[in-house]
């Protein structure tokens, strides 16, 4: 049985820009709870790694894609975590 994952990426910050902090809630990510896919390791490694503090959402994948097709024509999230079970 093959799972197969979909994460979509962080936008990278030009080359020349400064680092700068990011502000609480400056990346939204939808169905990442802490509990599932090694998210709180994930997230603290973010927060440690880039100072992006992420706040953890509980979002199942079918909420989280209603959330994004709602969201269409002013988008919020920034990050999806989504995983396709293979049909029988």
């Amino acid at each position: 049985m093959k799972t197969v994952r979909f994460v979509l990426a962080l936008p990278c910050a030009g080359a020349g820009a400064p680092l700068q902090s990011a502000k609480a809630a400056d990346v939204i990510c939808y169905n990442c709870p802490p509990e599932w896919a090694d998210w709180a390791s994930m997230l603290k490694a973010i927060k440690a790694d880039l100072n992006y503090d992420i706040p953890h959402d509980h979002k199942n994948s079918g909420q989280a894609l209603a959330q994004i097709l709602a969201e269409k024509s002013n988008p919020v999230g920034d990050i999806g975590y989504f995983r396709r079970y293979p049909s029988a």
